[in-house]
């Protein structure tokens, strides 16, 4: 309940008339998550206190970049395991509830993602991002919610940026998700995928100083329109205000600049065995090889089942297709011109000799 008051009050309570109804019903599922998370606190405490975050890969790169895939295929290897939907939707709670509740709320939960199609279940691996709003730490997807009354900003995606009171509380709610889920996995490796923690890979070593990071990129042309769709569809679907449009195409150019500016900055603090980069082109037509790739660039063993689960996965969702979006040639040229470096860094001018995404080792 706090964390949801927090929210109201930072956007000034400007929820429009026509979703009171839908917070109304957030503010009854706050004060139930309230209670619960309060008797799971009273069980679980000092096993979550006295429990180790475990080892842990973080997939990381830019909104549509293929995170998604990437998160999905990675999770196919049993070495590993990701925190579900219903575990991040519901991260108060979920070592008391997980066993009952998602049989009980199935209806709720949609067969495919509104975004991209891709499916979805209580089950399926999902995003920490959205744990980590619900419990309370600052996060770029408070903007969902408030759309016409917040943006982006490099505040919301490096908690380095927030005040220092905002930062430690980042900092505490992250540590004490990963001693849930390391009591909800015990041993097991976690794989989580959360694009803004593109801009956290400083503050995530401080926190998980033997975590790996695997950076996946897309062509900018592909990445751009489908991120102004999901921002669009986001803000329609989950918003409590009349979304607006202004600013939002400089909105997804500044955040695409700041994240890739961020790696660059960040990179040189990961050892060799510790980061790798992919394109997600790459990774569509090769997916076997590049995983193999993946494994041997952030010293992981190789596992003599993942080719045959990757191969099914893909052979399942055969009759899948990506969303195509139409751009204007204005919007084509803006692109080239913000993005320029981007597009030649990772070889999508075609340009010879261009760089190609390589483990850090090889990027030193």
């Amino acid at each position: 309940m706090r964390s949801w008051w927090q929210l109201l009050r930072r956007h000034g309570f400007a929820v429009d008339a026509r979703y009171l109804y839908f917070a109304a019903v957030d503010t009854v599922v706050s004060i139930v998550n309230s209670a619960l998370a309060a008797i799971e606190h009273a069980l679980y405490a000092r096993r979550v206190s006295e429990t180790k975050p475990p080892e842990i890969i973080f997939i990381v790169g830019h909104w549509r970049s293929g995170t998604t895939l990437l998160h999905e295929l990675l999770c196919l290897d049993p070495r590993h395991v990701s925190p579900t939907t219903y575990e991040c939707l519901a991260p108060h709670h979920f070592l008391l509830t997980e066993s009952v509740l998602p049989r009980l709320l199935k209806f709720l939960m949609p067969e495919r993602r509104p975004v991209d199609d891709m499916k979805l279940g209580w089950t399926s691996p999902f995003e920490d991002e959205f744990a980590l709003c619900l419990l309370g730490a600052r996060s770029p997807y408070e903007t969902i919610a408030f759309p016409r009354t917040s943006r982006l900003t490099p505040a919301l995606l490096d908690p380095d940026a927030l005040t220092p009171g905002e930062a430690q509380a980042w900092r505490e709610t992250m540590l004490s998700l990963m001693r849930k889920l390391g009591v909800r996995y015990p041993g097991r490796r976690l794989v989580l995928k959360s694009p803004p923690h593109t801009c956290r890979i400083r503050v995530l070593l401080e926190l998980f100083p033997t975590a790996r990071f695997v950076h996946i990129v897309r062509d900018p042309l592909d990445v751009f329109p489908s991120t102004l769709n999901l921002w669009r569809t986001l803000h329609r679907t989950q918003g409590l205000q009349r979304p607006s449009e202004d600013g939002l195409d400089e909105s997804v150019l500044a955040t695409f600049e700041y994240m890739h500016a961020c790696i660059e900055r960040d990179r040189s603090l990961l050892p060799q065995g510790r980061f790798h980069e992919l394109r997600y082109e790459d990774l569509i037509r090769e997916p076997v090889e590049e995983l193999s790739r993946l494994h041997a660039a952030i010293s992981i063993d190789p596992c003599p089942q993942l080719a045959e689960a990757v191969r099914a996965y893909f052979a399942e969702r055969a009759d899948y297709r990506t969303n195509v979006f139409a751009m204007t040639p204005a919007q084509r040229n803006l692109i080239h011109r913000r993005w320029a470096h981007v597009i030649a860094r990772y070889g999508y001018d075609g340009a010879p000799g261009a760089i190609k995404p390589e483990s850090s080792a090889a990027m030193r």
